[in-house]
């Protein structure tokens, strides 16, 4: 897993994350 920002990433994210832009996300 690996911490992103939302703005740069949209379509990949998994619907269950809420995502606000800014805001630092964990994907897998």
């Amino acid at each position: 897993m690996r911490c992103v920002s939302s703005d740069e990433i949209r379509l990949d994210q998994s619907p269950a994350v809420v995502k606000k832009p800014g805001e630092t996300v964990k994907i897998s």
